[in-house]
């Protein structure tokens, strides 16, 4: 058992009781939530994916977006200043950047589909206040993923 400590130093604590009478505290332990050196926000418009040989979930979350050239070439008027774009080397399809690949097992993603649902709940909820104070209007269409953003895929093969 570690050793008890002070509260938020990340160890286990007993609640002390100030009334001899009072039934015993239940041992707590607290966490707290440190953002990495890699931490970054990421927008996810959907994920490809699927199991790993051992089983886990792979899955990779991605965003969509135009392409961004790979070239660009301009000509040098007589000024020898910037002219004109003369070229552009360019995708013709958007691009689902994967952004990060995330590998859980079966237990963490019953965990995950809960932690949705209860957020998916709350959503909707505050949905629906936010129409009520607007008179029944939220100001926003109404739209869903398309059903390619949550199908088992393979992992695509061209990334940009």
């Amino acid at each position: 058992m570690p050793a008890r400590g002070r509260k938020g130093d990340g160890t286990r604590t007993k609640a002390a009781s100030s009334k001899p009478s009072a039934p015993p505290k239940k041992e707590t332990i607290a966490f707290d939530y440190i953002k990495g050196n890699l931490y970054r926000v990421i927008s996810v418009n959907g994920v490809v994916g699927g199991l790993a040989p051992n089983g886990d979930i792979h899955m990779g979350i991605w965003s969509q977006r135009a392409p961004y050239p790979r070239q660009v070439v301009h000509e040098i008027n007589a000024e020898g200043e910037l002219g004109n774009e003369v070229g552009r080397d360019q995708r013709d399809s958007l691009i689902r950047e994967i952004e990060a690949g995330l590998v859980f097992n079966a237990e963490m993603a019953a965990a995950m589909i809960g932690w949705l649902q209860k957020r998916l709940t709350e959503s909707a909820g505050l949905r629906a206040l936010t129409a009520a104070a607007k008179g029944g209007k939220d100001g926003q269409e109404s739209a869903s993923p398309d059903a390619e953003h949550s199908q088992r895929d393979d992992e695509p093969d061209d990334q940009d």
